[in-house]
């Protein structure tokens, strides 16, 4: 029976990944096939691009390894259907990657069901069907967040707000007794801007379409393989378990460590408030 702290070997395992039709969904895909996972569900809200990349992908890999789920992750029923009927094709799931989300500075509560929500009704799906006690193996969660999760982008706050949320509950859920009696390991993963649609449409749904411009055209993108590969890393590692992980230029990888507040207190840079006036 499996632990979060055992080592995974891809090969045999079970997959789902949201927002598995395009970019850094797709290349996580494409590359758990390639480490021999016994099979991968595509969830993606685009019928025809999740339709069109899986048979691609059944040319190479074989029908039997791959299964395309349309869903909407915003909706609770419909990412509940979606998680078991992938199961329930393969006999198992052991690797959940919670990648669906879009920007949109204009739809504030769709941008955060979409980002945050559905990626903690995910988390905790993953655990409900993988769990040591509910009758799985235990398995890994993959949350996709942001730099912007870890650091504030003036031209997108609520994008910003739901990708640090993504980052804050990931950590946590990392150490909640629940996941960690089920040998479930929780990691995120937080690039740079990357080579996809996402990317190159940043300027859809923003107020700040130049100052948006100006920073992708300031850096060198990534391609979303490069970002996969940092994925795997977190599956198969489970060193990495709770940790957030910048992926930068060159597919670069670093840890970015969580605060610590007893030396926050310590470090004694914020002067403390005068006495109340109002007693």
């Amino acid at each position: 029976m499996a632990t979060n702290r055992d080592n995974m070997d891809i090969s045999g395992k079970v997959a789902l990944v949201t927002g598995g039709a395009n970019g850094i969904g797709k290349a996580i895909v494409e590359i758990l096939l390639r480490k021999e996972a016994q099979g991968v569900g595509i969830v993606d809200i685009d019928p025809i691009k999740g339709q069109e990349v899986t048979a691609s992908l059944q040319k190479t890999f074989g029908d039997g390894r791959i299964v395309f789920v349309k869903c909407d992750v915003t909706s609770d029923k419909e990412l509940k259907s979606t998680f078991e009927d992938v199961k329930k094709k393969f006999g198992r799931l052991d690797i959940v990657c919670n990648n669906a989300g879009i920007s949109n500075e204009y739809q504030p509560a769709k941008t955060i069901a979409t980002n945050l929500t559905s990626v903690i009704t995910g988390t905790y799906l993953a655990v409900e069907l993988m769990g040591t006690q509910n009758g799985g193996n235990g398995g890994v969660v993959i949350n996709t967040a942001s730099a912007a999760g870890l650091i504030t982008n003036p031209y997108g706050p609520v994008y910003t707000a739901t990708k640090h949320g993504v980052v804050g509950f990931s950590r946590a859920a990392a150490k909640e007794p629940k996941i960690v009696e089920n040998g479930v390991r929780v990691s995120t993963i937080c690039p740079e801007f990357v080579d996809t649609s996402f990317v190159t449409n940043a300027e859809d749904g923003v107020r700040y379409k130049a100052e948006i411009r100006k920073q992708i055209e300031t850096l060198n993108l990534m391609p979303p393989t490069g970002v996969a590969e940092v994925v795997i890393k977190l599956i198969e590692d489970p060193q990495y378990n709770g940790c957030a992980i910048f992926v930068y230029e060159n597919n670069s990888m670093m840890v970015v460590e969580e605060p610590d507040i007893p030396i926050l207190r310590k470090a004694g840079k914020i002067s403390k408030l005068p006495p109340s006036s109002s007693q």
